[in-house]
């Protein structure tokens, strides 16, 4: 008879749940969340284990990576479907979430993630404390700039590389306690802005010698952040069979709520999946297209019953404007140029990237 197994996976102990094919609880036990005490748990039912199910995070991610290679058939679970199905139970143990997942890798009810090789999570790694320095510098330099405006200072438009030595002059004349309230803070933005210039570094010189990264780089507005970023959250093309369905993995394709005849409507775009993936598609959707390339809306590649139709529209103020009306299926603000029509009829820019990955 085979034997399922759910694993609630804890920082210093694991619930273990044994299930056999009728359901019915096999064993039950805690563990260390260490792979060998886990591999020894499941020794003695080895050959009749046909799926251990754990939940997606990174010390069940770090666990799959352990227990895999050793033949265990360890299968990492969507994160969402597991806490709908348990919410529906009255006490949240972890005793019980152990035997929930057990049960629902008996009965099949979770989807499996796609968990990325060891070199991908480097880059997601590299990428992801990139994003947090750059995010607290600029909190830095707001709360500076906040701070001196009380007392009538102003900064103004200056570059990054001038912005220490234009908050020196400004406080020049002021009051020493003050200054050094000041100068402390510039002391944390000054390493905070050299250990972000050392990862920018690190990442475009990754980027200049990856041909991969390179070629998403030749649709207008994608730079090298998000030409790794999109090649770390693909990883293995093979796992997507068309180049569409790129779009809808990273949440850029909208939610559709259907019910009945009478009930049948489109929203926003899910924004499901990787948020750095969508995030740095959309900014580079937005930019200005690159000299001498025309550009047309997104909703113009593609099928003739999908494209996008204009028309200047005026103002209350009579300023002219272009009004779209298209899919609702289809994003308004993503720009690829025209040239991207013949190639696999991309609808988001995203997916454009995909098809040009794959050339």
């Amino acid at each position: 008879m085979k034997l399922y197994v759910g694993l609630d996976v804890g920082l210093e102990e694991t619930s273990l749940c044994i299930v056999d094919s009728e359901g019915v609880t096999v064993r039950e036990v805690k563990v260390s969340t260490e792979p060998e005490a886990i591999r020894s748990e499941l020794e003695g039912s080895a050959d009749r284990l046909d799926r251990v199910g754990v939940v997606a995070s990174s010390p069940g991610i770090c666990l799959y990576r352990e227990l895999q290679p050793a033949g265990v058939p360890i299968i990492v679970a969507e994160a969402r479907h597991i806490r709908v199905s348990l919410s529906t139970m009255r006490n949240k143990t972890d005793r019980n979430d152990a035997r929930g997942i057990a049960q629902m890798m008996r009965l099949g009810w979770y989807g499996a993630v796609h968990v990325k090789n060891i070199d991908m999570q480097k880059m997601r790694t590299l990428l992801s404390n990139r994003n947090l320095l750059k995010r607290k510098l600029i909190d830095i330099e707001n709360h500076i700039r906040g701070a001196l405006r009380a007392y009538g200072l102003l900064v103004g438009a200056v570059v990054r590389g001038a912005y220490e030595a234009r908050i020196r002059e400004l406080l020049e004349r002021s009051d020493p306690i003050f200054a050094m309230t000041i100068e402390a803070m510039l002391d944390v933005r000054r390493a905070i802005f050299e250990g972000y210039e050392r990862l920018h570094r690190v990442l475009l010189q990754v980027v200049q010698y990856d041909p991969v990264c390179r070629r998403p780089m030749t649709v207008p507005g994608v730079g090298p952040v998000a030409a790794l970023s999109f090649k770390v959250g693909v990883d293995d093309p093979r796992r997507f069979a068309r180049s569409r369905t790129v779009g809808a993995h990273f949440g850029l394709t909208p939610r559709r709520h259907q019910s009945g005849t009478s009930i049948d409507y489109e929203g926003r775009i899910s924004k499901q999946g990787d948020v750095a993936v969508s995030g740095g598609a959309m900014r580079g959707g937005c930019k200005p297209s690159a000299a001498g390339q025309e550009m047309v809306g997104i909703a113009g590649v593609g099928p003739a019953d999908r494209q996008t139709v204009e028309h200047p529209v005026r103002d209350r103020r009579g300023r002219a404007q272009a009004c779209k009306y298209s899919a609702s299926n289809v994003g308004q603000r993503n720009r690829l140029p025209r040239r991207l029509r013949c190639q696999g009829h991309a609808t988001t820019q995203i997916e454009a990237c995909a098809v040009i990955a794959a050339r």
